[in-house]
């Protein structure tokens, strides 16, 4: 997964999206490192709370009377895949729904240190 990947799977508005794009060629060696540090850290952020999320949707479904997911030896791998697959459909979507603006924040010095 590359950077720019990273920009567009994040849940942040489409003119954010656009601007971290359109700059993140340009910017100095420094400012994109703190960048990509930043990014890299809403990325895990973002995946751990889908991973989780699905996990919970996963326990509940399995005390239904006729569960759809079992709790077996390959549970905890199947929510994996659901999460990668989920956050991989996200690159053809805008938006999400949750909350990364610290991460956003971070983001927007960044950019504003080099202008």
């Amino acid at each position: 997964m590359t950077t720019k990947e990273i920009i567009k799977i994040l849940p942040f508005d489409m003119e954010f999206k656009t601007k971290l794009l359109a700059e993140y060629d340009t910017l100095d060696e420094y400012a994109k490192g703190d960048l990509v540090d930043v990014l890299w850290s809403g990325y895990c952020t973002y995946y751990q709370l889908k991973l989780n999320e699905n996990i919970q949707k996963g326990l509940l479904i399995s005390q239904d009377d006729q569960p759809e997911e079992a709790l077996d030896g390959t549970f905890y791998q199947r929510m994996i895949v659901k999460t990668e697959k989920e956050i991989q459909d996200n690159l053809t979507k805008s938006g999400a729904d949750v909350d990364l603006s610290a991460t956003r924040e971070e983001l927007e010095k960044i950019i504003g240190k080099t202008n």
